[in-house]
């Protein structure tokens, strides 16, 4: 994965020269990098969390050579998202983020998070998420970046009823398996957990409650929630 790159004034991101050995670009918004810092406090990982927002990623892109986060520094490796999983299990074997051997079960989880439940949440908040920022410019990036991927916030708010009626049908099986175990997987956390808990956590981030109809996901966002 090779050293990072230096800034450029030619030092080290400033974190690290301060003597913190595993640095995360964050957003806190983004489900993968809630994702990412689950794992990382999963494995008993002590991290500081560096912020890249929207509309200013030139930290990032001096440090990584791209502008996508989480991106994850640890001592003198660089390790993009895709990698962050494997990577961390590499580095402290224990606690697993793949329970009973169950790893391919819990990847295909944890793609279904991202890629299905994270959509299906973003239609539903996205116009709320406006006011989490502080910055105007990083909240017109945002608007932009949303209408262009969904459509106007404005119209997505008007249909919000109907968007958190999908979100309930997608994550029925969930609610059903939820009732059985404590986590997705059975008994222990997993890295499939903090994909949905990363997918979902748009949710209470941006003031919004979960449907009522998701009685046993509410209780286990709030079990991981408190890991």
């Amino acid at each position: 994965m090779g050293r990072p790159a230096a800034h450029p004034n030619g030092h080290a991101p400033a974190r690290l020269c301060m003597g913190m050995a595993v640095l995360l670009y964050d957003l806190p918004l983004s489900h993968y990098c809630v994702a990412a810092k689950k794992m990382l406090a999963h494995k008993g990982v002590a991290f500081a969390t560096e912020r890249a927002p929207y509309h200013d990623r030139q930290d990032l892109l001096a440090v990584s050579g791209q502008d996508y986060v989480p991106y994850l520094l640890w001592e003198d490796e660089g390790v993009v998202w895709g990698d962050i999983p494997a990577f961390l299990e590499g580095k402290v074997a224990q606690p697993t983020l793949y329970p009973d051997g169950q790893r391919h079960v819990a990847e295909m989880l944890a793609q279904w998070a991202h890629g299905i439940v994270e959509e299906a949440g973003w239609k539903c908040v996205a116009f709320d998420a406006l006011k989490t920022f502080d910055d105007a410019r990083e909240r017109w990036v945002f608007e932009e970046i949303q209408t262009r991927t969904r459509g106007p916030l404005e119209v997505l708010n008007l249909q919000k009823q109907a968007h958190l009626q999908s979100l309930v049908k997608t994550l029925a099986p969930a609610e059903a398996r939820l009732g059985e175990t404590p986590y997705l997987l059975g008994a222990d956390v997993s890295r499939a957990d903090f994909a949905l808990y990363g997918a979902l956590h748009i949710f209470p981030f941006t003031g919004n409650k979960f449907p009522d109809a998701l009685t046993n996901v509410r209780a286990w966002w709030d079990r991981v929630d408190k890991l």
